[in-house]
């Protein structure tokens, strides 16, 4: 049997495990109903007493509610935050907090850091093991999208594209697609980090009408998405900075060098440089060259790792307390139903007077309980489902990630364990019911 299920994929083992945890329910509604049909009996005790059983149906809700909104929110951001660091694998930056670098280079948070000077970039990509040195330039923004200074080859790394040439000339930008501009525009960028700030020199002034957005970006589903990017040097420029290239004409704009090789002594400095290795053991290599006074070399992936694992750490207490809850709610309505019972009792009997048999009343009491439990479930789904949406919605604007939670076997192994558990439960008054005697069930009003 143990050989059978490993040779199982992943999704026939959870679709087992699924079914297994919903059989009670298929097998005692079989049981309880064979050569009866009690839904008549049912439906006019569920609407007789609606608002009664809409509090119960509320309260199951909202405890799954709950529930699954937390499982699917959780797993959403941890892919997708994942996946925003997948482009990069080693930054190198100044001295300072990897979890700060890590927000302003990966997920672009307006965060102050220092700078790199030209030799260290040289010797950074004059590595033997580097086969791509990107440094990147911050700190001026449009209409509070952060625009961003690079090189062609880490644009090429971003998207995953080979030797495609995005920038022509000094002035040429790359809108994201969550920026909202077309290709073809002329932007006026503004100074600072985040917001849109006054400029403030007359050269940003007199060159901001030549950032030109020559394309739209693919989508990376990362807050990449939602940035500007443009030549470094450019970036540069536009603060009265030398260009880091030696030779450059500014008002030959076309025809300037752009990336590397650049000049350590005209080179104004860069926030971080995100390095790419021949092989991935070669970038431990590197990391270890590089970490040395004054500078930092660290994995992104293993800064957010130790993030995700807090993050886990919530997420399981926050499982515990959800499944507790869940426990008691259901040992509340089970309480509350059979409660219910007793102002059915007197139906109850009257229908064994008239010649049902007990069985009949247990089939009836168990389909009530079963169909509050279950339109419970179904409804708490969609809630906790359409809540995640809407909370996914207000994540990805505040941090720019393109964050969707999708309901996954986790979330239906837990409804179909509280279905399963709780249709065996509800047996317990239903039989407790059924077994009263008819006078003195006659003899309740």
């Amino acid at each position: 049997m143990h050989e059978i299920w490993r040779e199982l994929s992943a999704n026939q083992q959870d679709l087992l495990i699924f079914l297994s945890l919903v059989l009670p329910v298929v097998v005692v509604a079989f049981a309880v109903s064979f050569r009866f049909a009690p839904y008549a009996v049912v439906r006019s005790i569920f609407i007789k007493n609606f608002t009664v059983n809409i509090v119960f149906v509320a309260v199951i809700a909202t405890s799954i509610a709950i529930s699954v909104a937390l499982i699917i929110q959780e797993r959403a951001v941890r892919e997708v935050t994942a996946n925003a660091v997948n482009k990069f694998d080693l930054i190198v930056a100044p001295s300072g907090s990897e979890i700060t670098q890590m927000l302003k280079v990966v997920f672009l948070q307006p965060l102050k850091t220092n700078l790199l000077d030209g030799n260290t970039l040289n010797e950074i990509k004059d590595h033997p093991n580097v086969t791509m040195a990107a440094p990147l330039a911050f700190g001026d923004n449009w209409n509070g999208y952060p625009i961003i200074g690079t090189t062609n080859e880490f644009l090429n790394h971003l998207y995953g594209t080979k030797d495609i040439i995005y920038f022509n000339g000094l002035w040429d930008g790359i809108a994201g697609v969550g920026v909202g501009l077309e290709a073809g525009r002329s932007i006026m960028p503004s100074h600072g980090l985040a917001g849109v700030q006054q400029r403030d020199n007359d050269l940003m002034a007199e060159h901001a009408d030549d950032i030109n957005i020559t394309q739209v970006a693919p989508v990376t589903g990362t807050p990449w998405d939602g940035a500007i990017l443009v030549t470094i040097e450019s970036v540069w420029v536009v603060h009265g900075l030398p260009d880091g290239h030696v030779g450059n004409d500014i008002d030959k704009p076309n025809d300037m060098q752009l990336g590397h090789p650049f000049d350590p002594v005209s080179f104004p400095g860069t926030s971080a440089v995100i390095v790419k290795t021949k092989k991935l053991y070669d970038l431990y290599n590197v990391r270890e060259d590089f970490n040395s006074d004054g500078l930092m070399a660290f994995f992104p992936g293993n800064i957010l790792s130790r993030l995700h694992a807090v993050l886990g750490d919530v997420r399981a207490l926050f499982s515990v307390l959800s499944t507790i809850t869940q426990f008691l709610v259901s040992l509340s309505i089970i309480l509350g139903i059979s409660v219910f019972a007793k102002l059915l009792r007197h139906r109850f009997a009257l229908l064994q007077a008239l010649g049902a048999p007990r069985r009949f009343v247990l089939a009836v009491m168990w389909w009530y309980g079963a169909t509050i439990i279950i339109s419970g479930t179904i409804l708490g789904t969609l809630v906790g489902f359409i809540s995640t949406g809407i909370v996914s919605g207000y994540v990805s604007e505040l941090v720019g990630l393109r964050v969707q939670g999708v309901i996954l076997w986790e979330e239906l192994h837990l409804i179909g364990g509280f279905l399963g558990i709780t249709s065996l439960a509800i047996l317990v008054p239903a039989i407790m019911e059924s077994q009263r005697p008819i006078v003195a069930g006659l003899r309740e009003n």
